[in-house]
């Protein structure tokens, strides 16, 4: 869900009419007329003001609740629907949009508008697909998008639906306040993010560049803007690249069997054993330049002396124990430090119970780091398949797809994600295996403390006896006369 009682959105506007806008002359004229029943459109003849600005935020948020209402769930997508719809929006203010189709019901929608050329273009970028939505888990119809206590509920307000209505109010707003621009905003609307099949942005880089070609500037999803509790801007967050997905199959092979009566080399058990080690597995603390100038100029803004002097020096922080405990607890930090594997799913039909398991696990490497490649050929007998960035089958000799330009730091500073909670240190161990330990050593203890008090007891036992038994008067018949 959205919050729509601030201005959220403005956010974005700011920045592009920041980066695009030249000195204006005064303005006169109307907007154009809308051309189809969609939200009331605000009137705009100079640069908006506070009322214009309220009545733009109740178009975006009316204008979100209908796209939330065009269920894009990913698969199948059907992407072409919302193409069309945010085609019509951007007709009844003048600005024309291509749409492509690369697969049946997968569309891409292209809109631009122009500048004097002074300066290289800007892109708005955006994906209309979303996830699945269990109705069962909402207590609202995931695809209503009702607004309701301040919010928009509904799947994909987050994302990215939200974000998208606020690249397309920018576009609205430049268009309809006429204002003079130094260089092109292309709004970019793409399908099939979630699933990665090549059939959106890859699709426009591979058989579209031209579109996009010479562009300086992206915003899109990724970098993400912290406010203060006054909903002040603390940070603008700058995403330069994005971790590289490396697939792989992990697949468990034993003897067949019913349920009933479970063999010893059970390949889902196995599978099981195989992917709790992978989860449990710490990776490696690293320091890339682009994360290290951004713990630094996080440092700037950090209210907490101690967490400060951390970020300020990330890389000798990460030499202190109690410092790796605090950092990596937060999940932003931990993430940007990492590399990072997830169990992703299982194959088609779920985890079998006869003779092969299958399960796919999902490594994301650090922009610029070499992929160990020879710690996922084996699991301890289990076969691990490696797969491209589209889930297809590579061979074990092909290196994963890097962005090894990753370290060519943007002209922009650099900043990281919002925290998701306050650093507190020793919710999370850097290292996994020192815990492991530290639990076995605990267990032994207890062991050991059992048996020196079970062997304590028997002897006091043992003892008592003997003095009971001395203490024990003759019978009559063993008296002296």
């Amino acid at each position: 869900m959205v919050n729509v009682r601030g201005g959220w959105w403005r956010i974005l506007f700011v920045l592009s009419l920041a980066a695009c806008a030249r000195r204006a002359p005064p303005l006169a004229g109307p907007s154009n007329a809308p051309v189809l029943v969609t939200p009331t459109r605000v009137t705009l003849r100079t640069a908006p003001g506070d009322a214009e600005w309220k009545a733009l935020g109740d178009e975006a948020t009316a204008l979100l609740s209908q796209y939330v209402r065009i269920n894009t769930t990913n698969p199948p997508g059907n992407e072409i629907a919302a193409a069309r719809w945010i085609a019509e929006v951007l007709r009844r203010d003048g600005i024309e949009a291509r749409i492509f189709e690369p697969a049946p019901g997968k569309a891409n929608l292209y809109a631009r508008l122009p500048g004097d050329g002074s300066a290289r273009p800007l892109i708005l970028l955006n994906h209309m697909d979303v996830v699945l939505a269990s109705p069962e888990y909402w207590t609202v119809d995931p695809f209503s998008g009702v607004i309701k206590d301040g919010y928009v509920w509904g799947r994909g307000t987050l994302d990215m639906k939200g974000e998208a209505i606020a690249q397309l109010m920018t576009m609205l707003v430049l268009k309809r306040a006429h204002v003079p621009l130094k260089r092109d905003i292309i709004f970019l609307a793409t399908a099939d993010e979630e699933i990665g099949a090549g059939v959106g942005a890859a699709w426009i880089s591979e058989q579209r560049p031209d579109l996009v070609r010479d562009a300086e500037f992206l915003l899109t999803e990724g970098g993400l803007t912290r406010a203060d509790a006054r909903g002040g801007v603390e940070f603008y967050g700058v995403g330069t690249t994005e971790k590289s997905p490396f697939w792989l199959d992990v697949s468990a092979r034993g003897t067949a069997g019913h349920g009933s009566r479970p063999t010893p080399d059970n390949p889902v058990h196995r599978l099981i054993r195989a992917l709790n080690r992978i989860a449990a597995w710490q990776t490696p603390l690293i320091v890339t330049p682009p994360v290290e100038r951004s713990f630094r100029d996080l440092a700037t803004i950090e209210p907490d002396s101690t967490v400060r002097r951390w970020l300020s020096d990330i890389r000798t922080a990460l030499r202190d124990s109690v410092a790796v405990r605090a950092i990596t607890a937060d999940l932003t930090y931990n993430a940007l430090l990492r590399k990072r594997q997830t169990v992703a799913g299982s194959g088609p039909g779920g985890v079998s119970r006869g003779v092969d398991a299958g399960s796919r696990r999902q490594r994301r490497d650090v922009p610029a780091a070499e992929p160990d490649l020879a710690g996922d050929g084996k699991l301890n007998g289990h076969r691990a398949v490696p797969r491209d960035y589209r889930g297809r089958a590579r061979a074990p000799s092909q290196r994963p797809r890097h962005d090894h330009d990753a370290a060519r730091i943007h002209r922009q500073p650099l900043l990281s994600a919002p925290r998701h909670r306050e650093l507190r240190g020793g919710a999370v161990s850097a290292d996994a295996g020192r815990l492991t330990r530290r639990a076995r050593q605990r267990r032994a203890r207890q062991r050991r403390g059992a048996a020196v008090r079970r062997a304590v007891l028997l002897r006091h036992r043992r003892a008592r006896r003997r003095k009971i038994g001395r203490q024990a008067p003759p019978t009559s018949g063993e008296r002296q006369t």
